[in-house]
C-alpha cells in the first residue's frame, strides 16, 4: 500500500508540473494578442513579426505538454487499476474474506474500484490544474483591468463554493447508488448461479418481481445524483453567464472613457473565456470527488483489511512423496 501511495503522489505530481505548462501557454496567448492588436493600432509593425513567433512556440508549447499529461494520466491510470485489483485479488486469496458475500466483493472488484479511480484519483490532479489556472489567468487579468477582474473572481468563488453546499447530500445520494448498484449485481449473480432452483419451483415471476425492485431502487438514487448534479452544472453556468455580461459593460465603459485600449479589451474577453472552463470544470470535478469520497475510503477499508505481510506467509519447508507410482509412455516408475 505505501509503494502505491508513493506511486500516486508521484504521477500526480508530474500531470500537475506538465499541465502548469499547458496553463502558461494558453494564459499567454491573449496576452500577444493584446501586444499585436496595440501595435498594429499604434502602426508599429516592427514588433509583429516576433510576436507571432512567440505565438507559435506557445503553440508547440501547449501542445507538447498538453500530449505528456495525456501520456502520464494514461499510464496513471494504467497503474491504479492494476494496483488496486491486485491488492484486492491477493487479498482474497491470502487471508479470505469468508465473512462476506462473495457476490459483493465480484461487484467491488468490476465497479467500485472503477469508480474511485475515474472519480476520485484521476479527477484529484486535474482539480489541482485547475486551480492553477484559474490563479495564473486572474494574475494577468488583474493587470489588464482591475474592476472586471474583480467581478470575475467574486462570480468564480460563488462557483466554486455551490460543491462545498451540497457535499454531504450528493456523497449520500452517490453511496446509495453505488451501493445499490453491488446489491444488483449480487442478487442477479443469485439468479444466475441458482436458475435451476427457480424454474423448478417456479418462482419466476417473484424472483422477476424483486429483480426489478431492487434494479429500479439503484437507478433511482442514479437518476437523483444524474438531476441534482445537473442543477448544480445549470447554477454555475448561469453565474459565468452573468459575469460575462458585467465585463462586457465595465471593459467596454472603460475602453469609451480612454482608461483601456481595444488590445487590453480582447485580451480581457480572452482570458475571461478562458476562466469559464476551468472554473466550471473544478466546480464538477469537486462535486464528483465529494461524492465519491465515502465510497473511495470504504474500498480503502477493504484493502487495508486484506493487506498482509509476506514474510508472516506460511512457508513450505519440506515435502515428502510416499509409495508414489509414475507412468510415462506406459512405463511405470
Amino acid at each position: 500500500m505505501k509503494k502505491l501511495k508513493k506511486n500516486i503522489y508521484l504521477y500526480s505530481i508530474l500531470i500537475v508540473i506538465f499541465s502548469i505548462f499547458t496553463v502558461y501557454s494558453n494564459a499567454n496567448m491573449p496576452m500577444i494578442i493584446k501586444e499585436i492588436t496595440d501595435s498594429i493600432t499604434a502602426k508599429q509593425f516592427d514588433k509583429i513579426f516576433g510576436y507571432f513567433v512567440k505565438y507559435a512556440l506557445l503553440i508547440v508549447l501547449v501542445l507538447c505538454s498538453e500530449f505528456i499529461s495525456k501520456l502520464l494520466n494514461a499510464k496513471y491510470r494504467r497503474l491504479l487499476y492494476m494496483r488496486l485489483r491486485n491488492l484486492f485479488v491477493r487479498g482474497i486469496l491470502l487471508k479470505g474474506k469468508k465473512g462476506e458475500n462473495p457476490q459483493e466483493l465480484y461487484s467491488i472488484y468490476n465497479n467500485e474500484i472503477e469508480s474511485v479511480v475515474e472519480e476520485y484519483y484521476l479527477t484529484v490532479p486535474h482539480i489541482i490544474f485547475q486551480a492553477v489556472s484559474i490563479i495564473w489567468y486572474m494574475y494577468l487579468l488583474f493587470s489588464l483591468n482591475i474592476l472586471a477582474s474583480f467581478i470575475i473572481l467574486v462570480t468564480n468563488i460563488i462557483s466554486i463554493l455551490i460543491p462545498y453546499f451540497f457535499e454531504i447530500d450528493m456523497q449520500r445520494i452517490r453511496e446509495k447508488s453505488i451501493l445499490g448498484l453491488r446489491q444488483l449485481n449480487t442478487a442477479f449473480y443469485d439468479i444466475v448461479e441458482g436458475i435451476g432452483t427457480i424454474k423448478r419451483y417456479s418462482v419466476e415471476k417473484n424472483i422477476n418481481d424483486k429483480m426489478e425492485s431492487i434494479s429500479s431502487d439503484e437507478q433511482k438514487y442514479a437518476y437523483r445524483y444524474s438531476i441534482k448534479n445537473a442543477v448544480l452544472e445549470i447554477s454555475m453556468g448561469a453565474i459565468s453567464f452573468i459575469s460575462q455580461f458585467l465585463i462586457y459593460y465595465v471593459v467596454i465603459n472603460s475602453i469609451v472613457s480612454g482608461k483601456e485600449t481595444i488590445g487590453a479589451f480582447i485580451a480581457i474577453l480572452q482570458l475571461s473565456d478562458l476562466l469559464i472552463y476551468p472554473i466550471n470544470t473544478i466546480s464538477s470535478y469537486l462535486i464528483t470527488v465529494f461524492s465519491i469520497k465515502k465510497v473511495k475510503n470504504d474500498l480503502f477499508k477493504t484493502l487495508s483489511d486484506c493487506e498482509f505481510e509476506e514474510n508472516k506467509q506460511e512457508k513450505v519447508e519440506k515435502i515428502e512423496f510416499e509409495n508414489v507410482i509414475f507412468s510415462y509412455n506406459e512405463n511405470k516408475y
